[in-house]
């Protein structure tokens, strides 16, 4: 009995685990890390928990502020930006063991960008897993 008295508890918790590839949104960019230095224990995380291999090397550098978007790149940017920055298109990949969430910015789904806040290749944000969503806000829905 208390075994399904658990499992029951932890229902709503497994029902709302996000999967890789799942749509995200910004809600906000001031949580984005634009100086995050990789751990072997977060690579370590990324290999255990399935992220290609063979993309945590990209992850790693497109994660970079200088890899950005020209006008995000230098911290006043960034920081003059964030209501842009919640327009991105993104995806969740992983949650690392410091609560930073992974998240992809396809330079093909943000063509519609601003030039200078469009990605010319696929990058990634670090965040603070609280500040990202997995449903539409309703400020940002049209």
């Amino acid at each position: 009995m208390k075994k399904i008295l658990f499992v029951l508890l932890l229902l709503p918790f497994l029902a709302n685990a996000q999967a890789p590839g799942d749509r995200a949104w910004i809600t906000n960019p001031g949580k984005i890390s634009r100086t995050y230095t990789f751990t072997e224990e977060d690579d370590k995380d990324m290999k255990k928990n399935k992220v290609d291999k063979d993309q945590i090397p990209f992850i790693k550098m497109m994660s970079q502020a200088s890899k950005w978007p020209r006008s995000l790149q230098a911290p006043k940017g960034f920081n003059d930006n964030h209501e842009q920055i919640k327009k991105y298109v993104c995806y969740y990949v992983h949650t690392l063991p410091s609560n930073k969430a992974i998240v992809r910015v396809p330079a093909n789904e943000n063509e519609e960008m601003p030039e200078l806040l469009r990605p010319k290749n696929d990058i990634y944000f670090l965040i603070d897993a609280g500040a990202i969503v997995f449903e539409e806000p309703e400020a940002e829905k049209k």
